[in-house]
Order: structure tokens, then C-alpha cells, then sequence
């Protein structure tokens, strides 16, 4: 029995999701001059500070540590550092029963426990590991070999759109998402809470790195089609949402680290 297409069984979410899609005829950069705007705020409104509050101090450190860092080492990444990052990221870290019914505990909140995305590796220079991609399996925390390929720098550059810093890493991590896991049950809403699904992750991955002395940056811009292509994705049924990239930074300086000139 033929799967049914994402794009028939949920128009709306594909409409927008396809609009947003990158091909070669709409790829053009975003303007120099599009600065942040300043966040909302009233001034007549009355304002209540809060309080000092003591954070626990791992997480206080993470979270000031954390940076976008996209200038990273040649060095390689040991497998079982990376294998940490994706357990912290999507990883099951426990279970629990009811009745007869098994139930993963991930580190993510997922609309209706339903855990519709999948987690890709593209290992450049993972220490053990040969280049290729590799689909990471949480049920036994491993990696299933996708394709060996050591794949040409210029060819990763393309896929991400002329992000040459960031594919100079040594590990590339791609969120997809398997649509049916959560649409069937919610509809057209459901593409929402995957979306807020992979946002909780990514966080994860870039507290989970920091923690490891690694320096990691997200990345929402590739070219969807041939992405998922390389990844050996069916487009019908899963496609990529983010992805990030992860190695040793170049410096420990944050502003240097960020490459913001």
C-alpha cells in the first residue's frame, strides 16, 4: 500500500510549507541592512522588576555560555561526544509503562507524545566514525549508516546556501520530520507543534554542546529538495526542518567566535 503524500493528505500545512522552500530561483540573500528591531515594549505601562533569582549554576553557565559560533577547528569530535549531543537533543532517556503500553521519556515536550521528528548526522570528522550520513536511532542510541560518502566541501557549501563557516564543521545535525506522526491526530495545526517541537531540540543540542566545551550554530537556510535528496529522505513523508552545526571552536572569544563582520 502506497503511503498517501503529505501534500494531499494536509494542503494548507504543505502550502506553507512549500512557499517556504528554497530553490534556486528564490535564494537571493536577505538585505545587508536588515538589522534587529528592537523588542516590544510600553513605556506608560507601570513595570515591575523582578527579583534576583539564583539559577542552579550549570545551567546559569550553559546558557551564558551558548553563542552562535561559526568559525570552528579542523579538529575531530570523539564519537561518543557526539553521541551525547543527540541523546541530550532527542535522545530517550528513559521509559515509562501504563498497563501494557511502553512510553519513551525524551528530553522535549512533543504535542501528544507523538515524537515526529528524526535526527541526521552528516559526520565530517567524527573520530571512529567514517564520513557519510548516519541516522541516529534513540531507541538503542546509535547511528544507522545512511551512506558512506566523504562529501566535497564545495557540494555542502551549495546545500546550505553558501555557508562556508558552518560546513567546515565537523558535524552537521539535520531535524526532519515524519508529518503523518503528528498530523494525523491534529490536522493542519499539527505542522505548528512540529515546528515548536524542533526549536525545543536545537536548544538542547546547543546547551548539550556548549556543555562539552563544543561550539554549535543553527541553521534554517539550505535547499530543501536536495537536502533530504543527500539525507536519502522520501519527500512524500519526511522532510527538513533545521539544522545545526557542531565542532570545537576556533577561539574562545564569543564575538570572534559569533563572526558577526
Amino acid at each position: 500500500m502506497t503511503e498517501e503524500r503529505i501534500s494531499a493528505a494536509h494542503p494548507l500545512a504543505w502550502l506553507f510549507h512549500a512557499n517556504t522552500m528554497r530553490w534556486a530561483h528564490n535564494a537571493e540573500p536577505p538585505p545587508e541592512d536588515a538589522w534587529p528591531m528592537d523588542p516590544r515594549e510600553t513605556p506608560g505601562l507601570p513595570l515591575i522588576r523582578f527579583p534576583p533569582s539564583p539559577a542552579p549554576v550549570e545551567l546559569e553557565g550553559l546558557l551564558q555560555r551558548r553563542c552562535s559560533c561559526r568559525v570552528f577547528k579542523e579538529a575531530p569530535v570523539a564519537m561518543s561526544t557526539i553521541g551525547a549531543v543527540l541523546r541530550d537533543g532527542y535522545g530517550i532517556l528513559a521509559t515509562d509503562r501504563d498497563n501494557r503500553l511502553e512510553f519513551p521519556l525524551r528530553p522535549v515536550p512533543s504535542g501528544g507524545g507523538l515524537y515526529p521528528l528524526e535526527l541526521t548526522l552528516i559526520a565530517r570528522r567524527i573520530e571512529g566514525l567514517a564520513p557519510g550520513v548516519y541516522h541516529y536511532v534513540a531507541e538503542h542510541h546509535g547511528l544507522e549508516l545512511v551512506a558512506e560518502a566523504d562529501f566535497p566541501k564545495v557540494l555542502l557549501d551549495y546545500l546550505f546556501m553558501g555557508q562556508a563557516s558552518l560546513t567546515a564543521a565537523p558535524a552537521l545535525l539535520v531535524l526532519s520530520a515524519v508529518w503523518k506522526r503528528t498530523m494525523t491526530k491534529y490536522g493542519d495545526r499539527g505542522y505548528r507543534y512540529m515546528l515548536f517541537e524542533a526549536g525545543h531540540v536545537m536548544q538542547n543540542i546547543n546547551l548539550s554542546a556548549a556543555r562539552r566545551g563544543l561550539g554549535s550554530c543553527n541553521i534554517g537556510v539550505f535547499f530543501d529538495v536536495e537536502l533530504g535528496e543527500v539525507l536519502h529522505l522520501d519527500r512524500d513523508i519526511e522532510t527538513p526542518l533545521y539544522a545545526c552545526a557542531v565542532g570545537v571552536p576556533a577561539t574562545e572569544n564569543r564575538m570572534e567566535q559569533r563572526d558577526i563582520g
